[in-house]
């Protein structure tokens, strides 16, 4: 991504809203509004091409759960924001807090709200976590804090009255705490109640304890009778591009996901016990929406029934390529559940997960996840819930803000640089250098933010409107399965 010195830093600002306000808060010319929505079209059926081949009734229930609002539509576009950012258009504006070395910096790829949640460490302790790494790659630190200041704003207005006061608010509370987290000597210590998360953080630091010591997965995805327990599957004939949760597997299916699930079993730190049962997984995120997910039912440490654990094989792709850079070494990872894996180990505190594995090889890869009541995340009903009931204020969702620019401040320290011509340089000094000590960066994140928020939102109602005309595919015909 193109940078300058930070000298221009002023005129930079002015020309940024320039570029971002002429665009989108004017609104676009027929021409450019007709361009950006066959761009939108080709593009997401492009990112979703194999999958729409494969298996075009889950990427429509993909894209049936984009149109829901805005918010879940910046979910399913990491793509499109990467391209933007890439691209002359919207999106599209170079930084005056880069440097050489801060464009290759091992990024978490799609932070937003609802990629925060808790886990159970190693030594007990429940902690809050940046929790989703797929499309973990190299790239300018900036795209990850742009991204995150803009999945805020998005968030905060789709879960209460629009309040423009607040956008800037939580934009700038993101800069600010990720500057204050490159700085932050005890960067590396985790987020958990004992050190004071606030509020949203708290009510999932306490919903995982709750739910953890209830072992709430195997109420909710489990029964048990008398041949043992078993999934609870969803009921057959449903609509399979709008459901929910576990369906029965094929018996290749089974197959294929026992034998990845041994091989995990095979290098876990901790035997999980012999698989009991497999079950589909639908439904579950947004970008993730259509891979192929499997949950595994095992016997855990003991036979008794009451200590079963469940795992999560969720299939593993290519994140989107960054032009000019190297976005991930070949040679680093041997397929790309093993580096999603590794990123996490990288970017969290230590030990925060300490389930996570990859199972396959470089032609189809699956990353494996303890299920568990100890994991819970900061989630949009309960959030707009809780702001319309005055449980939880502004103050609360800026100081959520703030953490989660801390945690995207620390992932990028402990990932590091790509070093490949920088060696030796050391990755929070470079980014302290990048980022400066006065409000600068703040101000251009704060506008990038609020800018290309307003683009997500027209760029919904562009999309609500291809799936009216063009249809739940967007106007891709898949071809029939014997031609495959």
């Amino acid at each position: 991504m193109p940078y300058q010195t930070p000298v221009n830093a002023q005129a930079h600002r002015s020309l940024l809203a320039l570029l971002v306000w002429g665009g989108v808060a004017a609104g676009c010319a027929p021409g450019e509004d007709a361009a950006r929505r066959m761009w939108l079209q080709s593009t997401l059926v492009d990112d979703n091409r194999d999958l729409l081949a494969r298996d075009p009734d889950a990427v429509g229930g993909k894209f049936a759960k984009m149109g829901t609002d805005a918010y879940t539509f910046l979910r399913g576009t990491a793509g499109q924001f990467v391209r933007d950012a890439q691209e002359p258009g919207p999106g599209y504006a170079a930084t005056a807090y880069g440097s050489a070395d801060t464009s290759s910096v091992w990024l978490v790829g799609d932070p937003h709200p609802e990629n925060l949640g808790t886990f159970r460490a190693g030594s007990g302790e429940v902690v809050f976590e940046l929790n989703d790494f797929d499309a973990a790659r190299y790239g300018p630190y900036t795209w990850d804090l742009r991204r995150l200041a803009t999945g805020f704003v998005i968030f905060a207005r789709t879960t209460g009255a629009p309040d423009v006061t607040l956008d800037e608010r939580l934009a700038r509370a993101v800069a600010a705490g990720y500057r204050a987290g490159l700085g932050d000597e005890d960067r590396g210590a985790p987020v958990s109640l004992a050190r004071g998360a606030g509020a949203l953080a708290d009510d999932a630091l306490v919903r995982a304890l709750a739910d953890g010591r209830l072992h709430e997965e195997l109420e909710r995805w489990t029964r048990l009778d008398e041949g043992g327990r078993r999934f609870v599957l969803a009921g057959a004939g449903e609509d399979q591009a709008t459901l929910r949760g576990l369906v029965a597997a094929t018996s290749d299916e089974d197959h294929a996901a026992r034998a990845l699930f041994e091989a995990y079993r095979a290098s876990a730190a901790v035997d999980p016990g012999p698989v009991r049962d497999v079950a589909r997984r639908r439904g579950a995120g947004v970008s993730s929406y259509a891979l192929l997910r499997f949950y595994v039912l095992t016997e855990g440490p003991t036979a008794s029934p009451d200590d079963d654990l469940v795992f999560d094989l969720k299939e593993a792709r290519d994140p989107m390529r960054v032009q000019g850079l190297v976005q991930v070494p070949s040679r680093r990872f041997v397929d790309n559940a093993t580096r999603i894996v590794d990123a996490q180990r990288a970017m969290q505190s230590p030990d925060a997960d300490r389930a996570a594995g990859a199972v396959g090889d470089a032609s189809a890869s699956f990353v494996v996840h303890a299920v568990s009541g100890y994991q819970q995340g900061i989630d949009q009903d309960r959030v707009a819930e809780g702001r319309d009931d005055a449980t939880w204020t502004d103050e609360d969702l800026v100081y959520l803000a703030q953490t989660a620019g801390r945690l995207l401040a620390r992932a990028h320290v402990q990932g590091g640089l790509l070093h490949e011509g920088n060696e030796g340089v050391d990755a929070a000094a470079a980014l302290q250098d990048a980022a400066g000590e006065g409000g600068g960066l703040d101000d251009e994140t704060v506008t990038f933010a609020l800018g290309y928020a307003d683009q997500v939102e027209d760029d919904h109602g562009r999309f609500l409107s291809l799936l009216e005309e063009r249809g739940p595919l967007l106007g891709y015909v898949p071809r029939p399965r014997e031609n495959l």
